[in-house]
């Protein structure tokens, strides 16, 4: 058996209702790698054998042989050996960390004694990739000691958290369709340019300091409430970098809209150049294979993205597109007495691939108290651009967000914008989250 130099192990007689326990030990070969020192301390009590290692050195293999006294002369002998090992407790993390365990990398798992053990000093010198996606893992204790890995993909698992901030070296992180992940921790991850964890149920994650990050997906599923809980991570960028833009929702179509004030500029690499979105303009992307694209929001402004899924097999077919649309370019109306702005939907030059899908603006000038009609048969999102008041008796400011499904009306009493957002509440194909 195998265990930490700076740990523990105890070993007890069995059967533990033994009512002879007196038994006596030898320890042989105990000596560190420098052939000096003892490298364990051993203590008996009462059945229980305490081993501890002694020094920091205490490296090595050492034999515990075990005799009884009471005349039968059992005796057993155990081989131990002390390192810088751990045992990784979820059995599919421990198989995918064995088979990156080849050369040329560092042979960081070892089997002693038939038990796969993580070295944890030769982990630490690995500076390649580990891929986990779709393993089955559920608990990714022993990730801490990978301290020199650059990627890392573990998207498509069931763990509930995951703690990197002692990757220094990372720059790209896939943590994606993980339904239970509530936790990330990313700090001082100062090399990150890329982190994706769409699809979970994080409530916060705190990127500030990360000014390398150009693609971050941290959308917990296709739930439209995270924009209050995600926008604030927005802040804290600075003049000549701006900060990353954080996308909300999980999809093939995406809407980026500037808000009251700023700049938003955003490149791909169809075009290779920045392209600049003024308050109040938006933009319709349609991703594809092949195309990557980014985003930047200039210091005090504010943006936000939404993410819609198209049927997925059918838009893929298509090629990418990235079309700008302008404020100047959209008049309000008057619907049901509410000046309108329609963004997508009757009306509107902008088209996007999500079928019977309707974006609005809604301006309340002055305090009004009203009713928006809805259609049972679809579900809604109202966004508070700015303002507050009531809906459905319920107080409501800047940020909030409302999800409405299976209603006929909702009762407004409010002055201020709210963003409206209609989608059927069943589809006729199958998401991509799904």
């Amino acid at each position: 058996m195998c265990f930490n130099r700076n740990s523990e192990l105890r070993l007890i007689v069995s059967p533990s209702n033994a009512l002879n326990k007196n038994i006596g030990y030898t320890v042989t070969g105990d000596m560190n790698s420098s052939g000096t020192n003892n490298i364990i301390s051993v203590t008996y009590t009462n059945g229980v054998f305490t081993i501890t290692p002694k020094g920091g050195d205490a490296r090595g293999v050492t034999t515990l042989t075990v005799t009884s006294k009471d005349g039968s002369n059992i005796s057993a002998t155990i081989n131990i050996t002390v390192g810088d090992y751990f045992f990784i407790p979820d059995e599919a993390f421990r198989a995918v960390a064995k088979r990156y365990s080849v050369l040329p990398n560092p042979i960081f798992v070892e089997t002693i004694d038939g038990v796969d053990a993580l070295n944890t000093q030769k982990a630490a010198a690995y500076s390649g990739n580990l891929n986990f996606q779709d393993k089955g893992v559920t608990d990714v204790t022993g990730i801490e000691y990978f301290t020199g890995i650059t990627h890392l993909n573990i998207g498509i698992n069931k763990i509930t958290s995951l703690d990197l901030s002692k990757s220094k070296e990372l720059e790209v992180v896939g943590c994606e369709e993980n339904p239970s992940l509530k936790t990330l921790n990313v700090k001082g991850l100062s090399k990150l340019t890329t982190l994706i964890a769409n699809n979970s149920i994080l409530e916060s994650v705190d990127i500030s300091g990360l000014t390398l990050l150009d693609g971050t997906n941290l959308a917990p599923g296709n739930d439209i409430t995270a924009v209050k809980i995600h926008y604030s991570l927005l802040g804290g960028g600075t003049p000549t970098q701006g900060v990353p833009l954080l996308t909300l929702g999980t999809a093939y179509t995406e809407l980026n809209r500037v808000k009251n004030k700023g700049t938003l500029e955003h490149y791909d690499t169809a075009t290779k150049v920045w392209t600049p979105l003024q308050a109040g303009d938006f933009q319709i992307i349609q991703s594809n294979r092949g195309i990557q694209h980014q985003e930047r929001v200039a210091k005090n402004s504010r943006a936000f993205q939404i993410w819609f899924d198209p049927h997925f097999y059918e838009a893929i077919k298509l090629a990418p597109s990235y079309i700008d649309y302008h404020s100047k370019d959209f008049q309000s109306k008057k619907e049901n007495g509410i000046p309108t702005l329609t963004y997508i939907g009757k009306g509107s030059t902008a088209n996007a691939l999500t079928p019977n899908l309707t974006i609005k603006k809604l301006l309340f000038k002055e305090q009004t108290k009203t009713h928006i009609q809805l259609n049972e048969a679809m579900s809604y999102t109202f966004y508070v651009l700015y303002g507050k008041g009531f809906a459905d008796n319920q107080n409501i400011e800047k940020d909030d967000a409302i999800r409405i499904s299976n209603a006929r009306a909702l009762g407004i009493d409010f002055q201020g914008e709210l963003f409206y957002i209609e989608t059927p509440t069943m589809l006729e194909y199958d998401t991509i989250w799904r």
